[in-house]
């Protein structure tokens, strides 16, 4: 879930950040790779994320549901 800086405490501005994966060894693999291992684009991205993030979480779901916009 990202939120906006403009939108802190203001409702409606956020975003929920969704990826699917191959598989969930192919998951594991991503997550449990060994920093010094990542790319230097995967590092710079996390760096970034890391000086921006006040709160961060991760989980994973099984998808129950899906509908199409306009269903």
């Amino acid at each position: 879930m990202l939120r906006g800086l403009r939108g802190r405490g203001i409702e409606g501005k956020s975003v929920v950040v969704y990826a699917q994966w191959d598989s969930k060894e192919a998951y594991d693999a991503f997550r449990e790779q060994p920093a010094a291992q990542r790319s230097a684009e995967r590092q710079k991205i996390e760096a970034k994320l890391d000086a921006l993030a006040i709160w961060r979480d991760s989980n994973t779901y099984r998808v129950v549901h899906t509908r199409a916009a306009g269903e």
